[in-house]
């Protein structure tokens, strides 16, 4: 398997084209071919044509890798693909930590997939790991407002995204999410709090109350 493909200089770009036409490959140090038998998967996140176009990728090379292509669409156009991700990341991550895995709540399953994954899954893996050490035993809303790249609404662009957020929540709904994103962002400092969501001092205390937020 090679990783970014894209991003090989030309000369070594030669040498994996005559490994895959010789089939062998010398040893470091070797002065005698080694002859081969394999299968070569590729990855990349360029446009490997437009590469060649360009004169940045060899031609020669793009059709002799290029027998079957497979496009993988990006995290953020298949947020169905999350949940089941995020709890494979987990029990993987625990299970290799030797910790206890962790709930996550509906809500923070649903601000992680409003979120525009520009990372894809390797960003997706590393919050996740990160909201286990941080989560004693439970990733919340809470949890994902405390890491301040990601949070309710954070990376909410797309209609599509929205719609997902939206779906199914009330206005009381959504302002217990702003609240406690807030409360979490200032660390429940009322005076900043208030400031932040433009209501008063008591109204908030009522709402502060009502939500369980203390």
């Amino acid at each position: 398997m090679l990783n970014e493909i894209g991003d090989f200089p030309l000369d070594l770009q030669a040498k994996l084209l005559r490994v895959l036409e010789e089939k062998s490959i010398y040893r470091v140090g070797g002065s005698a071919p080694v002859k081969t038998d394999f299968r070569l998967i590729c990855a990349t996140n360029k446009d490997l044509k437009r590469e060649v176009e360009d004169g940045r990728f060899r031609e020669d090379l793009y059709y002799r890798i290029n027998n079957v292509s497979i496009e993988i669409p990006p995290l953020s156009d298949r947020i169905e693909d999350i949940p089941p991700l995020v709890h494979w990341i987990i029990g993987d991550y625990c299970r290799k930590m030797g910790v206890e895995r962790p709930e996550i709540s509906d809500k923070a399953m649903e601000a992680l997939q409003s979120r525009e994954w520009l990372g894809n899954i390797r960003e997706l893996k590393n919050v996740v790991e990160h909201l286990i050490n941080i989560g004693n035993g439970v990733i919340t809303l809470g949890t994902l407002a405390s890491r301040s790249s990601i949070g309710v609404g954070s990376k909410i662009h797309s209609p599509r995204n929205l719609s997902i957020y939206l779906d199914g929540k009330t206005l009381s709904d959504l302002e217990r999410d702003i609240i406690e994103f807030n409360f979490r962002k200032y660390g429940g400092d009322v005076d900043r709090i208030a400031r932040a969501i433009g209501i008063s001092r008591s109204k908030l205390y009522e709402r502060l109350s009502q939500y369980g937020l203390r």
